[in-house]
């Protein structure tokens, strides 16, 4: 929890290039840079806006589950 800089909800994610992981048409998971934030582990369900943001010192978390 000291880690924590920042938490928050976004409806929208920055664009961005996958590093590692999967990109399905249902889901993303692994390692991205996003533009605006950089190092982002991602773990989101696509087409499921309202995304739970973690700002941490050298990277972001976000992750979602399929209703909000």
């Amino acid at each position: 929890m000291n880690q924590i800089r920042e938490l928050r909800l976004e409806n929208e994610l920055p664009e961005g290039t996958r590093m590692n992981g999967a990109d399905t048409d249902t889901y993303v998971r692994g390692h991205f840079r996003l533009k605006g934030w950089g190092n982002t582990r991602a773990y989101i369900f696509k087409h499921s806006p309202l995304y739970i943001v973690i700002r941490l010192a050298d990277e972001y978390i976000v992750f979602n589950d399929t209703e909000a």
